[in-house]
């Protein structure tokens, strides 16, 4: 009599297979469970909040993990930027210190990843603080402050702005700004604006078809100076309309300039200031919806 044949194995790859499988279904219903009613830590975030605004100095950035977390947005401190990069940008560099918000009970595979690149650019994070949920660490860049900011060139009413000739007024009261005319949009001023679904602090500048918009400041120290401006508000969801072009002199010598054209892309600009008076003049071809948000920092220029 013939033997009974031994009993049939699964394939090697159908074990694999499965087993993908498996852990497919349970990354979804990890996800899933992070999706449905409050997500982890979200109780904690008005803390984290208070903790960040006795912590953060003015130059320094946030990020939050996972990436496409929303809940810090509407969260973190005045002034103290949401970044929209990943951990391997080279913008992250700019900023003396980053203040990571990681969300969830046990780390997500995305975040594991993030804070490993952020370990490798800047060495180990300090865990600061957590709450159920909730950790925040603290990431020391070694990045310079910057020399000079355009948001303090603007404070107090220290710099001189012109549209189309005409002065722009320093006003006081609970809205400072610069005000052109009475439209309500015709102003210069810092604020926190939405560019790329992410808050950013900026000078926001509104320039008019055949009438430039002049920042004139008596006096910016030498040093690297990076420029960084996007279109915020429907354009820059859009992407209708003209270009904005930003044009920097000092005194007479022309720096440099910078296109900036709808959408939700920053556009950036480096160059070299040597020192002495700074003129930043904003220029559209045509009006409607051209709300720019603009940064620009000077560094000490690299030996």
């Amino acid at each position: 009599m013939d033997a009974a044949p031994p009993p049939s194995q699964p394939p090697v790859a159908a074990l694999a297979l499965a087993g993908l499988s498996l852990s497919a279904v349970v990354a979804s219903v990890s996800i899933f469970a992070w999706t449905q009613g409050p997500l982890p830590g979200e109780a904690a975030l008005p803390a984290a909040a208070r903790t960040l605004a006795g912590l953060a100095g003015p130059h320094d950035a946030a990020l939050a993990l996972p990436s496409w977390d929303e809940g810090p947005r509407a969260s973190l401190p005045p002034g103290l930027p949401l970044l929209p990069h990943p951990p391997a940008h080279p913008a992250l560099a700019q900023h003396p210190r980053l203040w990571v918000l990681e969300r969830g009970p046990t780390p997500y595979a995305g975040t594991r990843a993030a804070l490993a690149t952020l370990e490798g650019r800047f060495g180990p994070g300090a865990r600061v603080e957590a709450w159920e949920g909730l950790r925040l660490w603290r990431f020391d860049t070694g990045a310079p402050p910057p020399r000079w900011t355009l948001e303090a060139g603007l404070a107090a009413g220290a710099a001189a702005v012109t549209l189309g000739g005409r002065p722009c007024p320093w006003t006081g009261g609970p809205a400072p700004a610069y005000r052109c005319d009475p439209a309500p949009w015709r102003y210069v001023r810092a604020e926190t604006r939405a560019q790329g679904l992410y808050p950013r602090r900026c000078v926001w500048a509104h320039p008019s078809a055949g009438q430039p918009l002049v920042l004139a400041f008596a006096h910016a120290p030498p040093g690297r100076l990076e420029l960084e401006a996007g279109i915020v508000g429907p354009a820059g969801e859009e992407r209708s309309g003209g270009e904005v072009t930003l044009t920097l002199r000092a005194g007479p010598q022309r720096l440099g300039a910078l296109s900036v054209p709808p959408g939700p892309d920053l556009q950036g600009l480096r160059l070299s200031h040597p020192g002495g008076p700074l003129d930043l003049e904003i220029t559209a071809r045509q009006d409607g919806a051209r709300h720019l948000c603009v940064e620009a920092r000077l560094y000490e220029e690299a030996p």
